[in-house]
């Protein structure tokens, strides 16, 4: 995985914000309110959703940690320097 990929993850991560949108316009604009079930309904699809969009981004985090030459704050440190 190269960074530009893991900065599209990144940004997919934000999508969440939109989807809570969406629960607030069903919650307070909405003509017909939702009852019990739908908003449970409603709330376990968005922490499903948010938990995929994050597992996801993680997983690309530590390919690039895998695959990329990474310092740490420019002090060039290795992340794995040789052990002695």
């Amino acid at each position: 995985m190269r960074l530009h990929e893991l900065e599209d993850l990144i940004m997919a991560a934000w999508i969440t914000k939109e989807d809570i949108d969406s629960i607030l316009w069903v919650l307070m604009d909405r003509e017909k309110q939702p009852d019990e079930d739908e908003l449970a309904n409603l709330l376990i699809g968005l922490h499903s959703l948010h938990d995929a969009r994050m597992t996801k981004l993680f997983n690309g985090y530590e390919q690039v940690l895998k695959t990329n030459k990474v310092t740490y704050k420019g002090y060039g440190i290795l992340k794995n320097p040789p052990t002695l």
